[in-house]
């Protein structure tokens, strides 16, 4: 067996039925989909230099590198041009851990600001994201909160292109 990341996703498309007659309003599948859809999205390490890094507490808010700091298998220092191969986030809708605050959280692959550009990605509260970018860089990985702070939890693999141990 080798080292990987595996993540699974489901979607459910809905559809609200207003009342009618005796009926209340309730939801059912889409009719032109009527299933459900899911699939899983899998990374496999390709070699040592394919590192991970896990933060149950990363704190977003201006804009700025998403990732930073060493990686979680060694005492690494996490470089600019190192390449993120695999990333999942969570949005915890806190500003700690523990006090709510709903706000959403937004991605860019890009470097740019991840608010002003039409292109990014949202992640609301309580949501997840996971995605196996081809060649995002660190420094090109930006987020940004739509306002305060939001705490997140984000896990990713990244190639070490220092090839540093």
């Amino acid at each position: 067996m080798a080292n990987r990341a595996e993540g699974k996703v489901s979607l459910t498309p809905i559809v609200t039925v207003g009342p009618s007659g005796d009926y209340d309003a309730h939801d059912v599948l889409h009719n032109d989909v009527d299933q459900i859809l899911s699939g899983t999205l899998i990374y496999n390490i390709v070699n040592a230099n394919d590192r991970w890094f896990y933060s149950k507490t990363t704190d977003i808010s201006s804009n700025a590198n998403l990732i930073s700091g060493n990686f979680s298998d060694a005492a690494v220092a996490i470089a600019s041009a190192d390449i993120v191969k695999f990333l999942f986030i969570y949005n915890t809708g806190t500003s700690d851990g523990s006090d709510v605050n709903a706000q959403n959280i937004y991605l860019t692959f890009d470097g740019g600001d991840p608010v002003a550009q039409n292109d990014s990605v949202l992640i609301g509260f309580g949501e997840s994201f996971i995605i196996k970018p081809k060649a995002c860089t660190i420094d090109n990985l930006h987020a940004m909160s739509a306002s305060g702070t939001v705490r997140c939890t984000v896990m990713a693999i990244i190639d070490d292109t220092s090839g540093s141990d």
